[in-house]
């Protein structure tokens, strides 16, 4: 698998499912006593006009996209988690079958732009 490989995978899972879940759980909050600020902001999505419902759809989206964004630019390194000190650097791998692809790390490329690049440029 390839980093860039890797980013159109968790471009494609982790956005999808992220932005169709939270629109499904608008659209009908799941569980028998679900949070009452979800079926507080269910009831107002309802209650939009289909233009302000896709307006909706695409700010989730838009910050599912930017969720992932800042995760990779902490695993890229661009983006720190720890406060002060020396700080972390990260590696991630990726194995099948007996082979090994580097996706973050050393001469890798920076996984925050691959996805940047590939969603606002749509």
């Amino acid at each position: 698998m390839t980093p860039e490989e890797f980013v159109s995978a968790l471009e494609l899972v982790v956005r999808r499912d992220v932005h169709e879940g939270t629109l499904a759980d608008l659209r009908k909050p799941p569980g028998r006593r679900p949070r009452q600020g979800l079926v507080a902001a269910g009831e107002w999505y309802r209650g939009l006009d289909l233009m302000a419902q896709a307006f909706v759809s695409d700010i989730v989206a838009m910050s599912a996209v930017g969720t992932l964004v800042t995760v990779l630019s902490v695993l890229d390194g661009e983006r720190v988690v720890e406060p002060a000190g020396e700080k972390s650097t990260f590696e991630l791998v990726a194995r099948k079958a007996g082979e090994e692809w580097p996706l973050v790390g050393p001469g890798t490329p920076m996984l925050h732009d691959l996805l940047a690049d590939e969603w606002w440029t749509r």
